[in-house]
């Protein structure tokens, strides 16, 4: 049985796609740059919308301070983060190796 997250986000699919394509491209210029900013990337007005309408929330990491050798783009459901308990998928881009992957993080 599919929960109220799962069917959401099945009917709006191809919305997301279409609105996520974008920041994927916006993270990984910033994550391949030699000095990148270490601000949250902006999520888009279209996708932000479909964000809120299915309940997830998207964030970014490119280090503390100093750039991390592995920046992260994270979705979440309501009450997760990246330091709270739970299972949230993460695309991980390895710079030294200009790798992406897909993963789950696990807090």
């Amino acid at each position: 049985m599919m929960g109220k997250w799962e069917s959401a986000m099945l009917d709006n699919k191809d919305q997301f796609k279409t609105a996520f394509l974008p920041y994927l491209s916006l993270f990984l210029e910033r994550a391949k740059s030699e000095r990148p900013e270490l601000t949250q990337v902006q999520v888009p007005d279209a996708l932000q919308t479909l964000c809120n309408k299915i309940g997830v929330t998207l964030k970014t990491s490119f280090g503390m301070g100093t750039p991390a050798v592995i920046p992260w783009l994270a979705c979440f459901l309501p009450g997760q983060a990246a330091g709270k308990e739970g299972v949230y998928p993460v695309i991980l881009y390895r710079r030294d190796t200009n790798t992406l992957s897909v993963c789950y993080g696990v807090s």
